[in-house]
């Protein structure tokens, strides 16, 4: 069965609105939009957006054990082991045994970020271990960028056995979100945590590694940010406090 598409509703909604008013049909040029709007989307969920390279420092965290990047709360690291590392011997490790906990990184400010331009970021995780964590449960790998959230859900499906991961369950898989920010000069956070599915001896564990950011196509307000995605959902911040490490 094909998945609800979304995308047809809501030209659906748009041309019941405009029908409101002396203009039955949509114009040319918003068909052109709702078609660019489409075509992004479909790269969007098949994982082929690309883009001109932003400059991220030690995207590996192969050099000077993974400085610049600032590493915050208890349960990440630097991990020098070539078997959780992607491609090198260095990675990223989250370590979650308690919701209290909210480890994060971030970068140094990028400056090649600019306010209202579209950027791809891209991470690979691989899970190492997802004790009873089921798809009700919320724990996340989260992006911040500026004041906008990326909160990627991470669980077992509920006809699978959350004790038990298969072995394709345990390679590196390619994450790529597009993202936006309302402030130039941003840095890009990265949390790990969980709001319930862990505790009394269960944990989550998850390496990350190779980070890229690209340049990305349109203007934000073209991307339909508010409306749901199948593996991640976004939020913002409404102000300049430090990120929000509850649920997305």
């Amino acid at each position: 069965m094909r998945p609800f598409n979304w995308f047809n509703w809501v030209c659906i909604l748009l041309a019941a609105v405009t029908s409101t008013t002396a203009q039955d049909e949509l114009t040319f040029d918003e068909v052109a939009f709702y078609n660019r709007l489409e075509d992004r989307l479909w790269m969007e969920r098949n994982g082929t957006l690309r883009g001109p390279k932003i400059f991220v420092p030690n995207p590996s965290f192969e050099l000077n054990e993974g400085r610049p990047w600032k590493l915050h709360g208890t349960g990440v690291e630097v991990v020098d082991d070539p078997a959780l590392s992607r491609k090198g011997r260095h990675s990223l490790l989250f370590t979650i045994e308690d919701t209290l906990q909210r480890p994060q990184v971030y970068t140094i400010p990028l400056h090649g970020i600019q306010k209202y331009q579209i950027y791809y970021v891209t991470f690979h995780y691989r899970i190492i271990e997802l004790d009873e964590v089921s798809q009700l449960d919320k724990c996340y790998i989260t992006l911040a960028l500026g004041n906008m959230i990326a909160g990627y859900h991470l669980y077992v499906k509920t006809n699978e056995d959350p004790r038990f991961l298969r072995r394709d369950q345990r390679r590196y898989v390619k994450v790529t979100i597009p993202m936006y920010t309302l402030v130039g000069l941003e840095r890009l956070n990265i949390l790990a945590f969980c709001n319930n599915g862990i505790g009394q001896g269960d944990a989550v564990r998850v390496s990350i590694d190779d980070i890229r950011i690209e340049e990305g196509e349109g203007q934000y307000w073209e991307w339909a940010f508010d409306q749901p995605r199948e593996k991640y959902e976004y939020a913002w911040r409404k102000d300049d406090r430090p990120v929000q490490t509850e649920e997305p």
